[in-house]
């Protein structure tokens, strides 16, 4: 949410100012954003999706490895190697705690809540990008 609202008041400053500075600031804020929502562990979208089911982790590697096939830059790709690697052994150990015991035993209403706060700020940073390019 944090990046959402930053990246709202940057879209304002460049409304009034349309300064290219306020602009790459406010992508930048919304492409982040949407990084750190990717379903997979360390990042938030992780926790999110780990507290739902640690099972929904697994759909955040094939957005990371389409992120790598069609990233150019070396240092973007050992990040997310590495976010991968942890991701990887961060959603197994919780798959194992899970079975152990009941593990983010979490009431249906609150996974609601959770699926369409998690989905809205998703649809709105998708198309806040769509409106940047």
């Amino acid at each position: 949410m944090a990046g959402l609202f930053l990246a709202l008041i940057y879209m304002l400053i460049f409304y009034f100012t349309k300064t290219q500075d306020a602009f790459l600031l406010a992508k930048g804020s919304i492409i982040l954003s949407l990084l750190n929502l990717i379903p997979l562990q360390p990042l938030d979208g992780g926790k999110i999706a780990e507290a739902l089911s640690p099972k929904l982790c697994y759909f955040g590697f094939p957005i990371l490895i389409y992120l790598f096939v069609n990233n150019d830059r070396l240092k973007s790709r050992v990040m997310i190697i590495m976010i991968m690697i942890v991701g990887f052994f961060m959603t197994l150990e919780y798959e194992r705690k899970r079975k152990k015991r009941k593990y983010y035993n979490i009431d249906k209403k609150t996974k609601l809540k959770y699926i369409v706060l998690y989905g809205l700020l998703v649809v709105i940073l998708f198309v806040l990008a769509i409106c940047l390019n």
